[in-house]
C-alpha cells in the first residue's frame, strides 16, 4: 500500500470521532479561519475573497462519521456568532449565514460520501476522488448556496449588490475548498 495513503488513513483513526474534543478542535479552527476570512473582505461586497470556515467545516464533515455532524455544525455556531460580534458584522446576518455555511459544508460532505459509496472517513487517494470532491464537494454546493448566501446578504442590507456578493463567495468558497480541504 501507498505510504502516504498508509498515514493519511492512520491520521484520520486518530481523530476524535466521539467525545467533545473534536467539535471544539472545530470550534476553534472555525473561529480562526473566520477572523483570517474578515481580514480578507472583498473591497467590492462584504464576502471574504478566502472564507475558510465553510472549508474547514467541510473537512470536518468529510472525516467523522455522519451521526457527529450535528455536534460539528453545533460547535461552529457559536464561533461565528463571536465573529460577528468582533467585526462589527450584523448579528442576524450572520446567524443567517451560518446557516448557508452549514448548508454548503453538509451538502457537499454528503454528495461526496454518497457518490463514493464512503462510510468511513472521505480520503483523496486516487483521481477518481479528487474528481468526484471537486464536483461533488467544492463545486456543485458552493455555487448553489451562493444564490441564498447573496440574497441574505442584499436582504439584510450587508451588500448592495447581489450580483457581487454571489460572485465573490462563489468563487472564494471554491477556491478555499480546493486549496484547504485536501490540505486538512
Amino acid at each position: 500500500m501507498d505510504p502516504v495513503l498508509l498515514n493519511a488513513r492512520d491520521f484520520l483513526r486518530r481523530v476524535p470521532s466521539h467525545g467533545a474534543a473534536g467539535p471544539i478542535l472545530g470550534f476553534a479552527a472555525y473561529y480562526l479561519g473566520a477572523q483570517i476570512g474578515f481580514a480578507l473582505q472583498s473591497p467590492n461586497a462584504p464576502q471574504s475573497v478566502l472564507w475558510l470556515p465553510n472549508s474547514i467545516l467541510l473537512a470536518c464533515l468529510l472525516i467523522v462519521p455522519f451521526r457527529r455532524w450535528p455536534a460539528y455544525l453545533a460547535a461552529a455556531f457559536p464561533a461565528q456568532m463571536l465573529v460577528s460580534v468582533g467585526t462589527g458584522a450584523p448579528p442576524l446576518t450572520m446567524a443567517l449565514l451560518f446557516l448557508s455555511n452549514c448548508a454548503d459544508a453538509s451538502l457537499g460532505a454528503f454528495l461526496v460520501r454518497r457518490v463514493t459509496h464512503s462510510h468511513g472517513p472521505f480520503v483523496f487517494d486516487g483521481l477518481a476522488a479528487t474528481v468526484i470532491f471537486v464536483a461533488f464537494g467544492a463545486t456543485l454546493p458552493t455555487v448553489l448556496l451562493s444564490f441564498a448566501d447573496a440574497g441574505i446578504s442584499v436582504a439584510t442590507g450587508w451588500s448592495s449588490s447581489y450580483n457581487a456578493a454571489f460572485v465573490t463567495r462563489a468563487r472564494s468558497n471554491v477556491l478555499t475548498h480546493l486549496i484547504v480541504v485536501p490540505a486538512i
